[in-house]
């Protein structure tokens, strides 16, 4: 619920379009260690 009102919030400030991108970015920032430190070659 806390994130609707946080991006709602955002989108109306900055843009949907930025919003998004921002939003995106966030929550791909937590798996991107586990992407560039995996072992798989």
């Amino acid at each position: 619920m806390l994130g609707g009102v946080f991006f709602s919030v955002l989108s109306e400030r900055i843009g949907r379009k930025k919003a998004e991108i921002i939003l995106a970015s966030l929550l791909a920032l937590p798996v991107l260690p586990l992407w560039a430190f995996s072992n798989v070659s």
